[in-house]
Parts: C-alpha cells; structure tokens; sequence
C-alpha cells in the first residue's frame, strides 16, 4: 500500500487480512473453527431463539468466542450485574444471564419496540424471565433512570453514533471493581481512518480517541472480533 498517496488505509467493508496471508480464506476458516473450539458452550443452538425478519441473528448477535472473553471477565471479577446497552432478540442477554447464575440479574435496554417484544418472548421460552428485565426505550433516557454504581460489568452494543455519551454514563453506573466493554469499535476498519467515511465508524472513532487520552480508567483495545474497547478502574498505587 503507497502511505503517500492513499491517507486512509482501511475502508469499511476491506477485508484486509486478505493482503496479509497467502491463503487467507482458508487461514481465516482455521482460526474461527479453534477459537470457536473453545466457547462450545455459547453456541447459539444451546437456547430457544426467536428472531427477526429483519435482520439474521449472526448479524446482530455476539460470537461465541466473544461471549466467552465476557464469561472470564465475569468469572474473574465474580460479577453479579450486568447492564447491557442494546438487546437485539436477547441472544446475548440470555448467555450474560446465565454466566450470572441464578443468584445474579441482567438489566437491558433496547431501543426498538419488534426486538424488544421478540427478546421478551425469548426470555420467557427460556425460563430467563426472573433474571431480565428489560427496558425500552432511548439509550439515553433509560440510563438516566438507572441507580448509580450499581453494575459490575456493562457491555455496550448500540447506538454507535453515541458510543462516546454512553460509555461515558457507563462511568457513573458501574461499580468500583466493575468493567466496562464497548463492542464493535473497529467499525469495519472505518474508525481508523483518518476521517470515518460513516456515522457509526466517526462514533467509534470519537470513542477511541477520548480514552487514549482520558487516564481515569485503565483502557484497552482488543483486535476480537470487530474491535473490543475494555475499561476498567485502576488500583490505587
């Protein structure tokens, strides 16, 4: 690639690791079949799942692999609730619920009325109901709601555009040994350019930038899956 001419070096569909592996396609395949070796027991077929017309459930859903790095962080940290910003069908939410165990509890938001009502009926299905609840409705608005320092893990998954704001709420809602993780913040490979070519990439992107500078909570980028941002509170020197 000619640094010189070109400025942007990722676009936001560019399957890069194409350029950087003589047999890409098969190399690919082999690293998702042994990493997904390792989370079997977040596959998708281990619940009842009803999803929507609109968009296929590997699309919106978190990978096992990825469930599995949270399922650590829960086990690790002993994590008991969880807040979760953007609930799709409830794929994800069920797996946190589960991780919690039945002494724990996950609180949701969503902001489309269709996923909630499907999320409402997989919880049910799955006799998860007592360990949900879910709330509809802005982002914004449901976090203003929600009692301070009351979550030990938030995972956010929505709104990307706002990545900044509700990471940045998230502060004020996690505990004082709590974790906060920001999915997708690669966006594709759009929030490493230098100017995004998308809202969602310049969301991710004004994310990324704040805590590379913001030393409050300790913060790492993760290259897992489409990018993970973790944060965390860092013990006193």
């Amino acid at each position: 690639m000619e640094t010189k001419k070109h400025r942007d070096l990722f676009l936001v569909n560019q399957e890069f690791a194409r350029y950087l592996y003589h047999d890409a396609a098969r190399y690919e395949d082999a690293l998702y079949a042994l990493i997904s070796s390792h989370a079997a027991h977040f596959q998708p077929d281990g619940l009842r799942i009803e999803t929507s017309s609109h968009m296929e459930l590997e699309e919106m859903s978190s990978p096992p692999f990825l469930l599995a790095f949270v399922d650590a962080i829960v086990q690790m940290t002993g994590a008991k609730t969880v807040l979760e910003i953007g609930t799709f069908v409830g794929s994800s939410t069920m797996q946190f619920a589960k991780m919690v165990g039945p002494t724990g509890h996950v609180t949701t938001l969503e902001i489309g009325k269709e996923f909630a009502d499907i999320a409402r009926r997989n919880f049910a299905q799955n006799g998860l109901v007592d360990r949900i609840t879910l709330i509809e409705g802005d982002a914004s608005t449901s976090l203003a709601s929600l009692p301070k320092r009351s979550f030990d893990l938030v995972f956010i998954d929505g709104d990307k555009e706002r990545y900044l704001d509700l990471a940045l709420e998230a502060e004020t809602l996690v505990t004082g040994k709590g974790v906060i993780i920001v999915d997708d913040v690669f966006f594709h490979g759009d929030a490493v350019n230098a100017v995004p070519s998308t809202p969602k990439g310049l969301g991710c992107k004004r994310l990324i930038e704040h805590y590379r500078a913001d030393d409050r909570f300790g913060h790492l980028v993760l290259p897992i899956r489409n990018g993970l941002l973790v944060l965390f509170h860092r013990q006193s020197a």
